[in-house]
């Protein structure tokens, strides 16, 4: 019977420290799963996704962006690296709307509120506002 768990089995894993105080060198944690994460290489022309940054909420990293599946906008992740709660403001271009993905809780103009929660992972469905 073949099991998953016979055979040679290899295992990467990254150790850093770790402190609650927030600054830009205690992110590591949050980013160190970008040294498995082989980087994608575009060649097409430059073009802007409308994410202009994050106000508030110190801990909130950015971690991947992909397309939507169904070809409506694109879904950026956050990861909140530490146990602080509060809001954050996400600054997007004119003409794009954000929603919690799946769950939509209302298109914002240019800037879009979400209450941070200690260490969740976000969702945000970005897209073009329908007129």
């Amino acid at each position: 019977m073949a099991c998953s768990d016979q055979g040679r089995q290899v295992i990467r894993l990254a150790l850093c420290f770790h402190s609650p105080q927030v600054s830009r060198e205690n992110l590591a944690p949050a980013l160190a799963d970008t040294l498995f994460t082989p980087t994608l290489s575009y060649q097409g022309a430059s073009v802007c996704a409308g994410f202009f940054g994050i106000d508030g909420a110190d801990s909130l990293v950015p971690c991947w962006a992909k397309p939507a599946t169904d070809g409506d906008g694109w879904i950026l992740r956050l990861h909140v690296t530490l146990g602080h709660r509060g809001k954050a403001i996400i600054r997007l271009a004119d003409g794009l709307k954000a929603s919690l993905s799946p769950l939509s809780e209302g298109p914002g103009e240019s800037t879009f509120e979400i209450k941070v929660h200690p260490y969740a992972l976000i969702s945000l469905r970005i897209s073009a506002n329908a007129t």
